[in-house]
């Protein structure tokens, strides 16, 4: 993926060539033909000692900076080949021109299959718009963006992928963007499970409320129906008892027997109005609060005054 070539010519400083064309010009030169003395002669082979010397440093640092970036471009490749994720290089166009293997594997085809290809070739056709709108359009803008949408697969079911983007950079001369592409479908389906699990629990709450007011009612019906017309029928017998006992101490009893009779039935009134308010199902909600800011206002004496707006509407059995 790195040129090799391009790192050894910075890596290596001088330029072969370069000497090659010196030792012409020395040759040209007048002043190469001319003998040399004793002591040039010796300054000259020290000179070329230590030009040599040199030549093996430098030669040595060559050889160190291209270990460390073969090892350097081992450690990318690696890193990039054996991440857990897909990790794609796209360009503007929305070409593949790199992909690891985990992306590869993703989309269930071979690299090989994957490089030249429209990434949008994989999103499946009713995400295509999601994918413009949120992703593609991230190739030409300056900030990373994400979206998710399901990828088609080879041979399989789609699956939910998130894709992410890195900054724009430059591959082989080409504007191009890193993008990480994680398989998230079994969040997806957690999530599901979460939606269909709670709209359930909504339902089951909503069937709750109904079954408690129709218990509520039902009770209600009994203590109205039942309950009620039994002390009913109780306090006319009393009353018929006191008629035929005459005066006496029967008659007060019987007076406070009606009394408590009394209490019970208006205590049954009561909570049968608590519970399921009869004006409420048979008249409409405009009229049961106005019946119960009238009760209000005889049990604690404050003002209540009552005001609609709109056409009264009433209560269904739900």
């Amino acid at each position: 993926m790195a040129d090799h070539g391009s790192a050894r010519r910075r890596a290596g400083g001088a330029d072969p060539r370069v000497d090659v064309r010196a030792e012409e010009d020395a040759r040209r030169s007048p002043e190469s033909t001319r003998t040399l003395s004793p002591k040039e002669e010796e300054r000259l082979l020290l000179d070329l000692q230590a030009a040599g010397i040199e030549l093996d440093r430098r030669n040595d640092e060559l050889r160190r900076a291209l270990m460390q970036l073969d090892a350097l471009q081992a450690r990318y490749d690696d890193t990039y080949d054996l991440t857990p994720v897909g990790l794609l290089t796209v360009s503007e166009e929305g070409s593949v021109l790199e992909a690891n293997a985990a992306a590869a594997a993703l989309l269930g085809v071979a690299r090989s299959d994957l490089v030249g290809q429209s990434l949008h070739a994989y999103v499946v056709p009713d995400d295509l718009d999601t994918y413009r709108r949120r992703f593609a359009a991230s190739l030409a803008a300056e900030t990373p963006r994400q979206c998710e949408v399901r990828m088609l697969r080879s041979g399989g079911d789609p699956c939910w992928a998130r894709l992410e983007d890195g900054p724009a950079r430059p591959v082989e001369g080409v504007a191009a963007r890193r993008v990480v592409m994680s398989d998230i479908t079994e969040r997806r389906k957690a999530e599901d499970r979460l939606r269909t699990g709670r709209k359930h629990l909504r339902s089951l709450a909503s069937q709750l409320s109904v079954a408690e007011e129709r218990e509520r009612r039902r009770v209600a019906a009994t203590l109205h129906e039942h309950v009620g017309q039994l002390l009913a029928l109780v306090r006319i017998k009393l009353a018929a008892l006191r008629e035929d006992g005459g005066a006496g101490g029967l008659a007060g009893r019987v007076d406070e027997i009606r009394s408590l009779v009394d209490e019970v039935l208006g205590a049954t009134r009561t909570l049968t109005s608590e519970l399921a308010p009869p004006v409420l199902y048979r008249v409409g909600l405009a009229a049961a609060v106005e019946w119960y800011g009238e009760r209000l206002m005889e049990e604690s004496g404050l003002t209540v005054r009552c005001v609609q707006k709109g056409t009264p509407w009433r209560l269904g059995d739900e």
